[in-house]
């Protein structure tokens, strides 16, 4: 009987140990709703641009409603999640402050010409071959940090040639 008991505390010892080992685990949790990111770039800039565009293609992988929020990057003073549109005839651009909805299984690009990131007043040039990393918020969801490769692209005309 007292063999069992020191194998039955010994057993406790173990299960409360490795306890404590998770609960200071950081890792994100696999029953969060996740997203995941594709085609992520960043438009090349010459030297002393005040903004670069900042694209990708996000889906919700999830059976619920997420929203991305904000996004991070230390090759920029700020990002803003912008929207680019005509209205009457007039190219209209404007932050869009409550983010973008991402329904469940439903690919959201941000593109030239639509929705789309804006990387404010880098401190560098950013050239083709760099990469720029950023960290996207999401409201009901982990934050997800990505490297998107920096893209020179030929010049655009019509409604995407602002960025």
């Amino acid at each position: 009987m007292f063999a069992s008991v020191r194998v039955a505390a010994l057993v406790l010892l173990i299960l409360s140990s490795i306890a404590a080992c998770r609960s200071g685990d950081t890792a994100p949790d696999a029953t969060r709703p996740r997203v995941t990111v594709g085609d992520a770039w960043v438009r090349a800039t010459p030297p002393g641009a005040a903004v670069a565009g900042g694209y990708l293609t996000l889906t919700n992988t999830s059976d619920q409603p997420l929203r991305l929020v904000a996004v991070e990057a230390p090759a920029a003073a700020r990002v803003e999640i912008h929207e680019q549109r005509t209205v009457d005839g007039v190219m209209q651009m404007r932050p869009l402050t409550d983010g973008v909805l991402l329904d469940p299984g439903q690919p959201v690009s941000l593109a030239p010409g639509g929705i789309h990131l804006m990387l404010m007043a880098p401190p560098v040039a950013l050239a083709a071959g760099d990469e720029v990393t950023l960290r996207l918020v999401f409201e009901g969801a982990d934050a997800v940090e990505i490297k998107a490769p920096v893209r020179a692209v030929a010049p655009v005309t019509g409604e995407a040639a602002h960025h």
